[in-house]
């Protein structure tokens, strides 16, 4: 059984300081919402821009008609709906992060619902620009933890989820929820989260010798097969991470890091390999 090299998966620390961007005077929000407006949903968002570190608070003016995605005029769709959502690309565990990540804030409450109202869920209502700045801006170390956690893809300009970054989008999930209402007590555990890293010191025999000759597309297979099974390939990753969580389809964790990991992999076993023996050429035959 080969032995699993002490790898170094470069991480993003460093790389982008968060920044809260405040809502510019000059842009115009939409008005706040009264009990006539009872239609209108969650239309307020947090955007992290991963690559330049801004954050900042955005509204969608909810009184503009959006075409459906795909429609004739996609400029009304991005200008309304900007960003991707990290819930839906963290279960596409190996698919580079997207640039610019959106989180829905879970504001509901007309500004002018009654006191005696008694909303079944908690009363949160919709923010104004200072709070929504204030807001944003109490998401700053979350956003820090959630880009300086990122693995970077050797050989790419890629970004890949890490544990401790799905962690940190799940925390600022939770702050934006109606029940939290901010970060103040959000938990920030990675329990049954997995880095592939991680996973191959605790059960090296996953490790194969023929990755380092696989080209790029073959590792980015193989790295969707390891982020869905690796969990469920050896027992001892169990006692080790604990129980995992879920991830919304039922089926425990995807292991996050895998892509990153197998790029590192091919090129230290690259470097390591001794070169061939170069083959001496015959000496021309002698003519009488």
């Amino acid at each position: 059984m080969p032995s699993t090299p002490a790898l170094s998966v470069p991480r993003n620390t460093g790389a982008v300081e968060i920044v809260p961007v405040p809502v510019p005077d000059g842009v115009e929000l939409p008005p706040l919402p009264t009990q006539a407006d009872s239609w209108v949903g969650h239309y307020q968002r947090v955007l992290l821009n991963v690559r330049t570190g801004e954050l900042s608070f955005f509204c969608a003016d909810w009184r503009v008609f959006v075409p459906v995605l795909g429609g004739e005029d996609g400029a009304v769709w991005t200008s309304q709906d900007p960003g991707e959502s990290p819930v839906n690309s963290i279960n596409a565990a190996t698919r580079p992060i997207p640039e610019l990540l959106m989180f829905f804030i879970d504001t509901w409450t007309r500004v002018d619902l009654p006191a005696a109202g008694r909303p079944r869920t908690p009363a949160w209502v919709y923010l104004n620009r200072e709070q929504g700045d204030a807001f944003v801006a109490s998401l700053v170390p979350l956003a820090q933890r959630l880009v300086d956690h990122l693995y970077r893809v050797p050989g790419t300009d890629d970004l890949e989820w890490s544990a401790e970054s799905v962690t940190a989008v799940r925390a600022i999930d939770a702050a934006c929820s109606r029940y939290h209402q901010g970060p103040r007590r959000v938990g920030t555990s990675p329990a049954g989260l997995i880095d592939f890293a991680d996973a191959v010191v605790v059960a090296p025999g996953l490790v194969r010798r023929e990755w380092s000759e696989r080209d790029d597309t073959e590792l980015d297979d193989l790295a969707e097969v390891l982020s869905r099974s690796t969990y469920l390939l050896d027992p001892r990753l169990r006692d080790r991470f604990g129980t995992p969580g879920d991830e919304g389809d039922g089926r425990g964790p995807k292991v996050y890091g895998a892509r990153a990991w197998l790029y590192a992999y091919r090129a230290h076993e690259a470097g390591t390999r001794p070169a061939s023996r170069a083959q001496v050429p015959r000496a021309p035959s002698r003519t009488n």
